[in-house]
């Protein structure tokens, strides 16, 4: 029996960002095994969202040799963490993170919260 990887996203709401970033919506990545799961965040917004000042940090990471071009000038290295264990997609104004791969479910939540800010 093939058993297929958990997908358990956590909402936090009050997050509070420790350092000034750009970007409506920030989707971090602290590990290369994270990247497959950020690009799903990444592509849901583009395709719902188009035009949301939204950005990449990365933390200590070159992402240069995971991400294409394209989505490199999003992105910001960030000395350190924030002590979020996964990857994660957080809007600012609302201070409501997500962490965690974009489940259909997470991301109708999310969806909703930067309709709210936006």
């Amino acid at each position: 029996m093939l058993w297929k990887k958990g997908y358990e996203t956590k909402a936090v709401a009050g997050f509070v960002v420790p350092e000034e970033t750009e970007g409506i919506v920030l989707i971090g990545i602290s590990d290369l095994n994270q990247v497959t799961d950020a690009e799903l965040w990444m592509r849901l917004l583009d395709k719902d969202f188009p035009g949301l000042d939204w950005r990449i940090v990365s933390f200590g990471l070159d992402l240069g040799i995971a991400l294409p071009a394209s989505r490199m000038r999003r992105v910001k290295v960030l000395v350190g963490d924030w002590g979020v264990e996964r990857e994660f997609c957080l809007c600012v104004p609302a201070r409501f993170l997500m962490v965690g791969p974009p489940t259909e479910d997470a991301w109708e939540q999310f969806a909703e919260v930067i309709r709210t800010v936006s």
